[in-house]
């Protein structure tokens, strides 16, 4: 028998479906429960990846194999444990749905191979934000590519570089670990971006013959690599910042106003998503209808530029992406160039459109502008108070000996301010302001337990004469009598 619990098999279910790209019922791969002194070891795979999970203390001896669709039958939201054993060829689960006893039954899955990823000897251990850097390149990959494998992640052994490109944007992270030659190409995966592994934990890599392997927290996963693929050449299309014509530093409550309202500004639905970044003085992202009878300009006043005015045609999707994840520094190269979104690890690019559709200010746009942000009056401190000399002959030189107060320019050293009188009289009225204030809470605490005291009070009188009209009302006779 091997015990899981329920919200063990719904995370279980959930990663080997991110894991494996499992889309439907119909895809029913071979779950493998295999306990020992090592713990529970629960593997799943189907040839182009895999994955396992462990399970840290001692568990029977025993090896369980069930199908893919009973994790999702026992899933659940608690840690209900749930017992699974196997005998003459079927598999039962039980546990307690509250005092309810639940049983589930299947037939034992056929096991027609054990064959395993092979697992590299070394695996280089990287940042946690590797993961993160994986699901970033998955989101700018293109499956449905066909000249080249653009619905890969290329991992750049030799510069330790996680790139992708759907041939329209570019993101490239660097500062990694890959502890193997050349660059290979990964297939993207959702579980990369799983909110079901550790996301500040160690990640470790390493590669064997064609299987790449990832490890993080109890999870290990293998893919199978695209060694037949191609992968354009990118760097070539990456500008060198200090090249740039115009720059943008943009502030965190400007970047968080433009994902907030760049879908929401007219021709959204037009072909290529089009707006006009204007950059002359004020920074204004421009756009309009596709009737050409409205115009919005975003005004950008808590960001600052430098260098040319530059005003270029953008698709607003890749400047929302760039403002999504976190790039502060835009470099703009001219209107027909790419723009580069950079910080110290990444680097974002992406294609302008048509410059010639770039749309010009206009007297009649409608323009929002950003919250600019607050900056903190500078505090001012009292002047001290200084007495006039009146003393108009000049200063006699002293021929007295340096004290231990001199400060080495034949100067002593100024002494310690006393407070004035402006201060010591601000402190006294503060402090008494203070003590009427304590005054102040202490009456009217009291004034508010007197007031409930006397609500109290004539609630209790309100039931005592209650109670005495219905008496009189019971017996009348009585009312009356000496």
């Amino acid at each position: 028998m091997i015990v899981i619990t329920r919200r063990l098999a719904k995370r279980l279910k959930t990663v080997f479906r991110q894991a494996l790209n499992i889309t439907s019922r119909n895809e029913n791969p071979i779950v493998r429960l295999a306990g020992g002194p090592e713990g529970l070891r629960v593997r799943c795979g189907n040839g182009q990846a895999a994955t396992e999970f462990h399970l840290e203390g001692e568990q029977p001896d025993e090896t369980i194999y069930v199908p893919f669709e009973l994790l999702a039958d026992i899933e659940g939201g608690r840690d209900v444990p749930v017992e699974i054993r196997e005998h003459q060829g079927r598999v039962t689960a039980s546990w307690r749905d509250g005092s309810v006893p639940r049983l589930i039954q299947c037939e034992s899955p056929e096991v027609k191979s054990e064959d395993w990823p092979p697992t590299p000897e070394h695996l280089a251990e990287n940042p946690p934000r590797l993961l993160r850097a994986l699901a970033d390149a998955g989101a700018t990959t293109d499956p449905d590519s066909t000249r080249y494998s653009l619905g890969c992640i290329q991992l750049r052994g030799d510069h330790g570089k996680v790139v992708a490109t759907d041939g329209r944007q570019l993101l490239v992270e660097d500062g990694f670990e890959l502890p193997w030659d050349g660059d290979v190409l990964l297939p993207t995966s959702k579980v990369f971006g799983s909110a079901q592994l550790p996301d500040d934990e160690p990640v470790f890599v390493g590669k064997v013959e064609d299987w790449l392997t990832l490890r993080v927290g109890p999870w290990s996963f293998w893919w199978w690599l695209n060694t037949d693929g191609r992968f354009p050449e990118v760097e070539s299309h990456i500008g060198k910042p200090e090249l740039a014509t115009t720059g943008l530093e943009l502030s965190e409550s400007d970047r968080r106003f433009l994902v907030e309202n760049l879908g929401r500004l007219p021709g959204d639905e037009v072909y290529n998503h089009p707006i006009t970044l204007d950059v002359n003085g004020a920074i204004a992202v421009r756009a309009e209808g596709p009737n050409s009878t409205s115009v919005t300009e975003l005004i950008l006043g808590g960001s600052t530029a430098s260098g040319e005015p530059i005003r270029l045609n953008s698709n607003r999707r890749y400047l929302a992406r760039a403002m999504q994840l976190g790039f502060d520094r835009l470099h703009v190269f001219g209107p027909k160039s790419p723009v580069l979104a950079s910080d110290d690890h990444r680097q974002f690019v992406w294609a302008v459109l048509d410059a010639d559709s770039a749309l010009k200010p206009r007297e009649d746009a409608v323009q929002i502008e950003s919250a600019k942000p607050q900056v903190p009056p500078p505090v001012r401190r009292p002047r001290p108070r200084t007495k006039r000399s009146t003393n108009t002959t000049m200063p006699q030189k002293s021929d007295r000996k340096p004290s231990a107060n001199d400060n080495g320019h034949g100067h002593a050293k100024p002494a310690s301010r006393e407070p004035d009188d402006t201060q010591v009289d601000a402190i006294q009225q503060a402090t008494a302001l203070r003590a009427s204030l304590r005054e102040a809470v202490a009456q009217t605490s009291e004034l508010i337990r007197q007031l409930k005291a006397e609500r109290k009070q004539n609630k209790q009188l309100r039931g005592a004469l209650a109670s005495l009209r219905r008496l009189r009302d019971e017996v009348p006779e009585l009312v009356g009598t000496g």
